[in-house]
């Protein structure tokens, strides 16, 4: 079979490669990337190159359109749906095996590059899941995710099939596409004793997953149906995905015939019946083809067989380059133009790195400090474990000694440490010539005491004052130390060593044992009584210390003659200079001047435009007298705190059409209207109504609604 020599049309380079990809063309290079290569370059003709940008695993990503592209073929296959389980019954009771999933659609498209954005959104589909093995009745099969090219609207896209049901049914066809999804083979049935099995249905390039195999009433098992090959395809058997035997045999997972990764795919085979054990499990599909059913089983503490998972989808976009983009003959030793390959994506002369060793890289943006991981399925930056790459291994250096993750101080600050064992309370002295333990000289002193003190240390005893002695005689109560002429003795003070008496002097007046504090330092006190909470302050005017104010709210330089109010029962009063007619107003932290809040009311129309108005900060303070007829209107109440604390708007429903209360993000209405306020519903009740809105605390745009509202 010869090549193509000027395919017009994505489905007939499609066609082209599954033809020679499966034996048409022998001698041929019979790789995927070859293939779509040769064939870019026969959608122009010669000299024209391709880049070619394959997706296959699961996820959003973004195409950028090469430089000189002038033509760009999508392909997008959807992913196939997953196998349901078989069902699980008691010995001599019949027990269904599970549909298969079906496949998914698969749609191209060519465009004019003019027609496209610098970048395209794309999505591949993941296969959708079977349904897992069940003690009881059948548990479906999750659907399969649609690839698509471009969004808001797709510009190419497909329909992920739903996944097999619990009915025991395949799973349906997804009748979209240029080759349409496939219907899964139908689960084994109990009907009349006997269980039958259904095969795959074949139909384009994927097909859907073979049906589970049941087991009768009688206790016979089945095996589970096949997947069968795509249409148009040679050597069929080569692409058949056989069911699994009697006896709960695993159903075939589909194969991959010449490692071809795109294109006709087979969905899995169905699991066996089992009778006494488990039932087999559903094979999974390949790419975009359904999985298979699970097998059925009866018994006691058996399970049925799980379904097979959908194969993934996958999107492949095709560029034509204009000639000036493939960088003509090359050998010039200049920047590479064209498109990038390998593992590269993009084109020359800035490809993006899209794989390392042919393993894909995942677009995905790191975050700080991560580093590329294998995930399973991509490289892909991840946390490393413990955060920070692992404790330090190898020799240690500097002031540390043996190896990681163990060293050993050997030095500080480049002086060596002795390595000799310490005592207690030993302490690091630097001998000369290493840190070394050393115990430190004793702070107890020791030995004979001297000067005023005598006997021996640590418990001398005072026998003298600056150098005058003390007597060793012991005191009796209240005596004092007395000098009687030659050493400091223990006597009882003249008067008995009671109470002074006699007229009181110095800042005293009156007589001992009761003097008056008539003066301090030698300055007069006032007679006059205090009052609670007052202190002595020395006035200068009268030249003595009087008993007044001296904190609290009160302040000032000019002391109790003429102080300054600073504070209102504790709160600060600012000294700001206050103009004509303001008041002191509390403003949230301090007592301050400001002006007298407006409030007189002003009766104004309100103007309407195409049947809505927003409040301005003009209208603080007004009544609105709203007539929008037999219309209704929306007042919208603005954010941003334009409106002072207090004020208030009145509106009044003069027409017949309802006069209704919108907010702006960020503004809050609090009503007791039945339900709450409603933004762009609640307003006035009916004509005639009137409501007011007054602006609070403590949001700069918290308002309350009050009057006959609805």
């Amino acid at each position: 079979m010869g090549h193509v020599a000027s395919p017009k049309s994505l489905k007939e380079i499609y066609d082209y490669i599954l033809e020679v990809n499966l034996g048409g063309l022998a001698g041929d290079d019979t790789t995927l990337g070859i293939l779509l290569l040769e064939l870019g370059a026969a959608l122009g003709g010669a000299g024209v190159g391709s880049n070619i940008q394959v997706f296959t695993t699961p996820g959003s990503y973004v195409w950028t359109k090469p430089a000189g592209a002038t033509m760009v073929s999508v392909l997008c296959q959807a992913a196939g749906a997953g196998g349901a389980s078989g069902a699980v019954a008691a010995l001599g009771v019949a027990a269904g095996g599970g549909g298969g999933g079906a496949s998914g659609s698969m749609a191209m498209q060519t465009f004019v590059a003019s027609d496209l954005p610098a970048t395209v959104g794309l999505t591949v589909g993941a296969g959708g899941t079977g349904g897992a093995a069940s003690s009881g009745a059948i548990n479906a099969g999750s659907g399969g995710g649609a690839s698509g090219f471009g969004t808001l609207p797709p510009f190419v896209n497909t329909i992920g099939p739903n996944g097999a049901p619990a009915s025991g049914a395949g799973g349906g066809a997804v009748l979209q596409g240029i080759y349409l999804g496939t219907a899964g083979g139908a689960g084994g049935s109990s009907a009349g004793g006997v269980a039958s099995v259904a095969t795959g249905a074949a139909c384009g390039y994927t097909t859907g997953g073979g049906g589970g195999g049941g087991v009768s009433a009688a206790n016979a098992t089945f095996a589970g149906g096949n997947g069968t090959a795509p249409m148009l395809v040679p050597n069929a058997g080569a692409w058949a995905s056989p069911g699994g035997g009697t006896g709960g045999g695993a159903g075939t997972n589909a194969p991959n015939p010449n490692s071809l990764s795109y294109g006709a795919a087979s969905g899995g085979g169905g699991g066996g019946s089992n009778t006494g054990g488990n039932g087999g499990a559903g094979g999974n599909g390949a790419r975009g083809s359904g999985g298979g059913g699970g097998g059925g089983a009866n018994g006691s503490s058996v399970f049925s067989g799980g379904g097979g998972r959908g194969g993934d989808g996958y999107v492949i976009v095709i560029s034509t380059l204009a000639s000036s983009a493939t960088g003509g003959g090359g050998g010039g030793g200049g920047t590479p133009s064209g498109p990038a390959g390998g593992d590269l994506s993009g084109s020359y002369p800035s490809p993006s790195v899209a794989r390392i060793q042919t393993q894909p890289v995942s677009p995905t943006t790191p975050t700080t400090s991560q580093v590329l991981t294998w995930n399973g399925s991509a490289w892909a930056g991840a946390t490393p474990a413990g955060g920070g790459g692992g404790a330090p291994s190898g020799p240690a250096g500097g002031d540390l000694s043996a190896t990681y993750p163990n060293p050993t101080v050997g030095g500080l600050q480049g002086r060596p440490v002795a390595s000799s064992i310490p005592s207690s309370s030993q302490v690091l002295t630097w001998t000369g010539a290493s840190w070394t333990p050393v115990t430190p000289p004793s702070t107890t002193p020791v030995g004979a005491a001297g000067g005023d003190l005598n006997g021996t240390y640590p418990n001398p005893t005072v026998d003298g004052l600056q150098g005058n002695p003390v007597s060793a005689t012991g005191p009796t109560t209240n005596q004092v130390l007395t000098w009687n002429g030659s050493a400091w003795t223990p006597a009882t003070p003249s008067g008995g060593g009671g109470a002074p008496s006699g007229p009181a002097g110095g800042d005293l007046s009156s007589t001992y044992p009761n003097p008056t504090v008539a003066k301090i330092q030698g300055q007069p006190v006032s007679g006059t009584a205090p009052t609670n909470g007052q202190v002595l302050v020395y006035q200068q005017s009268s030249s003595q210390w009087v008993p007044t104010i001296t904190s609290g709210d009160l302040g000032g330089i000019n002391g109790y003659i003429a102080p300054l109010v600073t504070g209102l029962y504790g709160r600060s009063v600012l000294n700001t200079v206050p103009s004509t007619n303001q008041v002191l107003t509390w403003n949230g932290a301090s007592w301050g001047p400001a002006n007298i809040p407006t409030t007189g009311i002003t009766v104004i129309g309100t103007t309407f435009t195409t049947n809505a108005y927003t409040l301005v900060v003009g209208d603080a303070n007004t009544a609105q007298r709203c007539d929008n007829g037999a219309t209704a209107a929306t007042i919208t109440v603005p954010a941003g705190g334009l409106f002072a604390l207090g004020s208030m708007i009145t509106f009044t429903q003069v027409g017949a059409g309802k006069i209704r209360l919108a907010v702006a993000g960020g503004v809050v209405v609090n009503s007791s209207v039945s339900g709450g306020f409603v933004s762009g519903t609640t307003g006035c009740r009916a004509q005639y109504s009137t409501i007011s809105l007054l602006r609070i605390g403590p949001g700069t745009d918290t308002w309350v609604l009050a009057g006959d509202a609805a």
